[in-house]
């Protein structure tokens, strides 16, 4: 019986120091680590992600503009020659009779 008892109390030491061990290192560690030059990286990497998206935005709109501008032109140039086949063709039927 007094074996048991010895064990658990030996058991509950080990455990209760290897938790104190653990709570010791990560603080150690969470000390080592600069929070300042985390949040810096962090606001670094937004800044670079959002100097992205808005030249990504830029882009897109340039891109829409450009292809506004052709399809006004091959739609001019379609109405243009339409035309100029309905001119031909009227021309033709006006001979013909």
């Amino acid at each position: 019986m007094e074996t048991i008892v010895l064990i658990s109390v030996l058991t509950t030491l080990g455990v209760v120091t290897l938790v104190g061990a653990l709570v010791v290192m990560f603080k150690k560690l969470n000390n080592k680590v600069d929070q300042q030059e985390v949040d810096r990286i962090t606001d670094t990497l937004n800044r670079d992600l959002n100097d992205v998206a808005l030249d990504l935005r830029k882009h897109i709109e340039e891109v829409e503009n450009t292809n506004s501008i052709e399809r006004d032109q091959l739609a001019s140039n379609i109405d243009s020659r339409c035309d100029k086949l309905y001119d031909l063709i009227s021309n033709n039927t006006k001979i013909k009779k």
